[in-house]
């Protein structure tokens, strides 16, 4: 008898975990990723979230007063009991900051797990803003294209799962036509020049 009752409590407990298991795979993990960052800064306005292989993600968002002064990032990693907070960042971001002119502007962070090289694109500021962003390293390797997101949050980002030091890259904002309308130097993670 004792050897049943074994047997059937140990296949109620894995159909216990089994059904938890598959409860945290059915939620909306972007759902839940953004209840978690709001709970960290009520003051949040957009987040863009970035899951990588089901098991990181990356959450971009702007924040502060006044409207959207600061742009932040936080890194989350899946565990057994749902998505934990690693490591947060913010940084300041207040458009009187750069030139005029500007419409680009970035913010360079070397997460835990990542690095990441993002911040707010500002397309109104300049007629015919940027089309498209293109990221050249200290040491020659190009990022372009579908390799740079632009979300509707006028949020940008490249997520790195390789440790890329992004210091001494020029970014540059390209027109429709493949005009350069900016270019930005970011010599580290504390130093950027227009």
């Amino acid at each position: 008898m004792t050897k049943k009752r074994v047997i059937v409590i140990v296949c109620l407990l894995l159909v216990i975990v089994g059904g938890y298991i598959a409860y945290l795979q059915l939620k909306d993990e972007k759902k839940e990723i953004e209840e978690i960052a709001r709970q960290y800064n009520r003051f949040m306005m957009e987040i863009d979230i970035e899951v990588i292989e089901g098991q990181y993600a990356v959450a971009l968002y702007n924040w502060g007063y006044p409207y959207k002064s600061k742009f932040g990032m936080m890194e989350f990693e899946k565990t057994f009991w749902g998505w934990e907070i690693v490591t947060a960042t913010s940084d300041r971001m207040v458009y009187t900051d750069y030139p005029a002119e500007a419409t680009i502007f970035p913010v360079y962070n070397e997460l835990s797990e990542f690095t990441v090289l993002g911040g707010r694109v500002s397309i109104g500021r300049v007629l015919g803003g940027p089309h498209e962003l293109r990221v050249e390293t200290a040491e020659g390797e190009v990022y372009e294209g579908s390799e740079i997101i632009i979300t509707d949050n006028n949020i940008w980002y490249i997520i790195s799962e390789d440790k890329v030091d992004f210091s001494g890259s020029r970014i540059t904002a390209l027109s429709e036509d493949g005009d350069i309308i900016d270019e930005i130097y970011i010599y580290d993670e504390h130093k950027v020049n227009h």
